[in-house]
């Protein structure tokens, strides 16, 4: 209950997502909840896990979303309590978004292939800018990226079922 005056009272974000998920709480009880953040192989194992009965993109976003809620939660809750550092804080709050762009660029490339298929040759990369970039992210940071992509010289359609010119393919995606 303390718990619960704390955040209402000090961290209107957190009660929010705590107004709009008050099963959270069951998450504040377990025993590993105040400890060190995971290490991003252990976020990444842990995101993996949850998305293996997800049927459909949608299904995809909407696990992604929770679990980077959820995530991002447990770290203003340690912020709040003065458990975490500020700058383990960012980093953690960086892992998160990490792991949740790798799997969704995973998943999202491999829904838009089955549509429009691949542009043989071609390469993705994505450059974090900004707070991720730096690895100082906080609870209100967006995230400032750049999509850089490379499609070899020749090359001006993708191969699926509904082909795309190359610059169309990579904005869509």
């Amino acid at each position: 209950l303390d718990l619960v005056a704390e955040i209402i009272g000090g961290a209107p974000r957190l009660a929010e997502h705590l107004s709009r998920r008050p099963f959270i709480l069951d998450s504040v009880l377990t025993a590993d909840f105040f400890e060190p953040p995971p290490s991003p192989e252990a976020l990444n194992e842990e995101l993996e896990r949850l998305l293996v009965p997800a049927a459909s993109i949608e299904d995809v976003l909407d696990v992604c979303r929770r679990w980077a809620h959820d995530r991002r939660f447990q770290i203003g809750v340690q912020s709040l309590r003065e458990n975490i550092e500020p700058w383990a804080a960012g980093i953690a709050l960086s892992n998160i978004a990490e792991v949740v762009l790798t799997h969704l660029l995973r998943h999202v490339e491999s829904e838009f292939v089955h549509q429009h298929g691949r542009i043989a040759g071609s390469d993705l990369v994505i450059i974090a800018m900004g707070k991720l970039g730096g690895r100082e992210m906080t609870q209100t940071s967006d995230l400032d990226l750049i999509f850089v992509y490379t499609v070899p010289e020749g090359t001006e359609v993708s191969d699926g079922a509904r082909p795309l010119s190359s610059g169309h393919y990579f904005a869509r995606l």
